[in-house]
């Protein structure tokens, strides 16, 4: 299951993998880049993204790249 931790002020936001740290979003302007945490993130390392959820989409397509179901979501989530 993929899931984000967006503090209220909106300037990082924690992205997890099954309960296990994947990587950091950190805010530059209007944009968030990604700063892996993970081996299997290093393929988003830096990249940028418009969105916290544009960058969630990134990981679920990698996850699914990688066989993982539904891009590690549960079905719930």
């Amino acid at each position: 299951m993929i899931s984000m931790t967006i503090p209220p002020d909106d300037e990082r936001v924690i992205i997890e993998v099954n309960g296990q740290p994947f990587g950091i979003l950190v805010k530059l302007r209007m944009r968030y880049r990604f700063f892996a945490s993970d081996r299997v993130a290093f393929k988003l390392d830096r990249l940028i993204f418009r969105s916290p959820f544009e960058a969630e989409n990134a990981v679920a397509r990698l996850m699914q790249a990688r066989g993982w179901p539904e891009g590690g979501r549960t079905p719930e989530g």
